[in-house]
C-alpha cells in the first residue's frame, strides 16, 4: 500500500457514493427522469465493482473495463445466496436489475448490436426508427408504468448502500 496516496479503488468508492446520493436523490419521483434514474444507478455499480477490482490499485490502469458490474455482482450474490437461500428471489431481482442497466451500458450495447437500447444515448432500432432512453428504454417503460420493477430498483439502492458500507470499511485510502 503507497502511504497517504489515495487507492483508485477508493477514488470509484467516494465516485460511487456521489452516485448513488443522486440516484436516490431521483428515485423519490422516479417518473420524473426515469432514464437518468437508470443511468445513476448502473453507473453506481460499474463503479463499485471497479472500486472492489482496484482497492489496492494506486495508479489509474490504461484501460479500464465497462462490463465488470455484472460479473462482479453475480459472483457477490451467488455467495451471498448461499449464506442467506431464503433471500435468493430478491437477490436475483437485483442482479437481473444489474444485468439489464449494465447490458444497456453504451459501449457493451454497442458491441452487442447498433440497434441496442442504451441507457445515456439514442440509438436506431431494427425499423431504422431513431429511438431515445427516456421514452425507449425497455426498463424505463416497465417504471413508468408502474410495475414491480419499481420497488426492485429501490432494493438495488438499498443493496448499493450496504455494498458501499462494506467496502468503505475494508478499502482505507
Amino acid at each position: 500500500m503507497s502511504e497517504g496516496k489515495l487507492s483508485v479503488g477508493k477514488a470509484f468508492l467516494l465516485q460511487a457514493k456521489e452516485d448513488l446520493h443522486a440516484t436516490e436523490t431521483l428515485g423519490h419521483d422516479i417518473s420524473l427522469s426515469p432514464s437518468t434514474f437508470c443511468m445513476l444507478l448502473q453507473m453506481v455499480f460499474e463503479k463499485l465493482a471497479k472500486a472492489y477490482r482496484h482497492r489496492h490499485t494506486y495508479s489509474i490502469p490504461a484501460q479500464l473495463r465497462h462490463e465488470i458490474a455484472g460479473a462482479h455482482f453475480n459472483k457477490t450474490i451467488d455467495e451471498i445466496i448461499r449464506k442467506n437461500p431464503q433471500k435468493h428471489k430478491y437477490y436475483k431481482r437485483i442482479m437481473g436489475l444489474i444485468r439489464t442497466l449494465e447490458d444497456a451500458q453504451p459501449a457493451i450495447a454497442k458491441r452487442k448490436s447498433v440497434h441496442e437500447p442504451q441507457l445515456e444515448y439514442p440509438w436506431e432500432n431494427e425499423k431504422h426508427e431513431i429511438c431515445y432512453p427516456a421514452k425507449d428504454f425497455p426498463f424505463v417503460q416497465r417504471l413508468l408504468a408502474h410495475t414491480d420493477d419499481i420497488r426492485t430498483a429501490w432494493e438495488a439502492l438499498k443493496f448499493a448502500k450496504a455494498y458501499i458500507n462494506e467496502l468503505d470499511a475494508s478499502i482505507r485510502s
